[in-house]
């Protein structure tokens, strides 16, 4: 992951901080997918469906404005789009938060 970060932008009464991050992450299963729980003296084995490779671009971006009285207003973003298994189609989605922090 590489992420940009800009140069704080003055603002009435704070400033604006921006990023931009690219990137590739990746998932492999090493071992086998086999899980198996004993509940009251009963074993039960169960094979958990779900791919056990993967590899997704990734962008994203952050906002943030600082006030001058220690109020932060954030916003964050971040897209993956799966590069293999059969395209992009079959993995791809959108995280989001925002929110407000105070520093003490």
């Amino acid at each position: 992951m590489l992420e940009a970060r800009f140069d704080p932008e003055p603002m009435q009464q704070g400033t604006l901080k921006t990023a931009l991050r690219a990137g590739i992450q990746g998932q492999t299963l090493l071992g086998g997918n086999k899980v198996n729980v004993q509940a009251l003296g009963t074993t039960m084995s169960f094979d958990p469906s779900g791919g056990d490779n993967y590899v997704d671009g990734v962008v994203g971006g952050s906002l943030v404005r600082s006030l001058d009285e220690g109020l932060d207003l954030y916003g964050d973003a971040e897209a993956n789009l799966g590069l293999n298994k059969g395209g992009a189609g079959s993995n791809k989605g959108i995280v989001g938060r925002i929110g407000a922090r105070w520093k003490l």
